[in-house]
């Protein structure tokens, strides 16, 4: 766990980041894939600030995080341009900032693979990957990528409508405008009770 903490870095480095990404790159250098990647960072950073003034955290998870007295350390796996990154990882900053005891930790998905690697969704690198340890380094739960419904939602437009990634990601970030985070609230109640 202590390697994890280590090589991790905090949240206000990861925005950091992602504001860096979005505001000082040159686009004129850019390729069409890049350019796409690249407006779908700054999509990205606009709806970190957002979620971080709007989202408010229900009082019973509230309590519920205030009862965790002894150390843990909450690592997320990710990437900039995760658009489910954006919509969830605000949420989580924000539910246990006001708590000494929980450390929270990122590294990104694509430069730690083998880490990635034991943490799979369905075989697979989904993120964000959310994964709580207590302080000797046993692991306590997982959480993501996505809160169930909009996983649903993606996983039955995709395959069952066959409908284009974009038109599928579009739909699940309306659930996310819709939803303002409540489920995710539900889900991490539900996680840490």
């Amino acid at each position: 766990m202590e390697a994890l903490r280590q090589k991790g870095f905090d949240y206000q480095v990861l925005v950091d980041n992602i504001r860096k990404s979005a505001k000082e790159t040159d686009t004129t250098k850019l390729d069409v894939k890049a350019k796409k990647r690249h407006q779908i960072i700054r999509l990205n950073y606009h709806r970190y600030m957002r979620i971080e003034k709007t989202f408010e955290v229900s009082p019973r998870l509230k309590k519920l995080i205030a009862c965790i007295n002894k150390p843990q350390l909450w690592m997320i796996i990710t990437k900039e341009s995760c658009g489910d990154s954006a919509q969830t990882i605000p949420c989580i900053h924000k539910m246990i900032k006001d708590n000494p005891n929980i450390t929270l930790r990122f590294l990104y998905r694509d430069e730690n693979p083998g880490i990635m690697n034991q943490f799979l969704t369905d075989g697979k690198r989904r993120i964000p990957k959310l994964i709580g340890f207590d302080e000797d380094g046993k692991e306590l739960f997982r959480w993501g990528p996505r809160p169930e419904e909009a996983d649903s939602i993606f996983y039955y437009l995709r395959d069952e409508e066959r409908k284009q990634k974009e038109e599928v990601l579009e739909k699940v970030h309306q659930w996310f405008s819709k939803d303002k985070c409540r489920t995710l609230n539900e889900e991490f109640i539900r996680l840490l009770t």
